[in-house]
């Protein structure tokens, strides 16, 4: 049976233009993966005094329960980059760097931050080439230093420049009488933080604040940020059940959103970033009292 031109040039036009443009996609022409970031306090990845099931452990290590539960969140994620608050020193960075890839999930490239507290630290793992790596407000700047410093990272995605920067403010426990709740140094920070993205922040820029703010959204540090910036947007958070906490008191059986991911667009080709997923499965709060903040930045439109 003769088959017909005009046959061919429907149905069988059509499959083979299908299979055209899946080859054309094959050698490079699929629509770009957006970058996944993550963002999380993993509580102490260090050494500390401490109780463990009751009893005193001086300069005893994050428990390996918690690790292994960090462990099988970070599997779950596969996020492309990792911004920790609360890391220990650079070994015990590298060990859950070691211990990852074990399991299958390879960080080739890492970055520890650094501050006036040389115990718990900003630290960054990451599957794509970091650009660049700098580290602000550290304590040999004249300027007042930042408690655990600002980590700013630099990363070239679908052409454009990915510039986030990692921050763990001062928390709410202080001795300090004239302070209380320690907002006066937290609003400092907060103040150095502002400068330093003001100063770093270039037009194409698609720029990310994240971390630990260690305070809600409506206390004065993070007002003062939105204030002072006026382009930079909170993200809007919230977990698979419509909840917005970050974090978990459990001596006062509190919860609260003190962790965050702020944006501030590029003045223009703009490549997009997802709202804010937080993560809750089922051993978030095992590995640690902070739950993680994904975000997805370019991408399919």
């Amino acid at each position: 049976m003769v088959q017909s031109a005009g046959a061919f040039s429907g149905r069988h036009w059509r499959r083979a233009l299908l299979v055209l443009g899946l080859l054309c996609a094959s050698v490079g022409f699929a629509v770009a993966e957006p970058l996944q970031l993550l963002s999380w306090n993993v509580r102490n990845y260090l050494a500390q005094n401490q109780v463990i099931e009751g009893r005193w452990r001086p300069d005893y290590p994050k428990p390996e329960a918690e690790k292994a539960a960090l462990r099988a969140v970070l599997l779950s994620e596969r996020a492309d980059v990792v911004f920790f608050q609360e890391m220990g020193a650079e070994p015990y960075l590298r060990e859950l760097q070691r211990d990852l890839r074990v399991k299958g999930l390879d960080y080739p490239y890492r970055a520890m931050g650094r501050g006036v507290d040389t115990v718990r630290h900003l630290a960054v793992l990451s599957r794509v080439p970091l650009a660049e790596v700098h580290l602000h407000a550290v304590p040999d700047e004249e300027l007042p230093p930042m408690r655990r410093g600002l980590m700013e990272v630099v990363i070239e995605h679908e052409e454009s420049i990915v510039r986030v920067f990692n921050v763990h403010l001062k928390s709410r426990w202080t001795v300090d009488r004239a302070d209380p709740l320690a907002q006066q140094q937290r609003s400092a920070e907060m103040e150095r933080l502002v400068e330093i993205v003001g100063e770093r922040r270039q037009p194409g820029d698609t720029l990310l604040i994240l971390g630990d703010f260690n305070e809600p959204e409506d206390f004065p540090a993070r007002l003062f940020l939105l204030d002072q910036l006026s382009s930079v947007l909170g993200l809007p958070q919230q977990d698979s059940k419509g909840a917005d906490w970050t974090f978990y008191w459990e001596r006062e059986d509190r919860r609260e959103a003190i962790d965050a991911i702020y944006y501030w667009p590029p003045d223009q080709n703009e490549i997009g970033v997802s709202a804010v997923r937080i993560v809750d499965g089922p051993e978030v709060m095992e590995a640690s009292d902070h739950r993680p903040l994904g975000v997805s930045v370019g991408g399919a439109k």
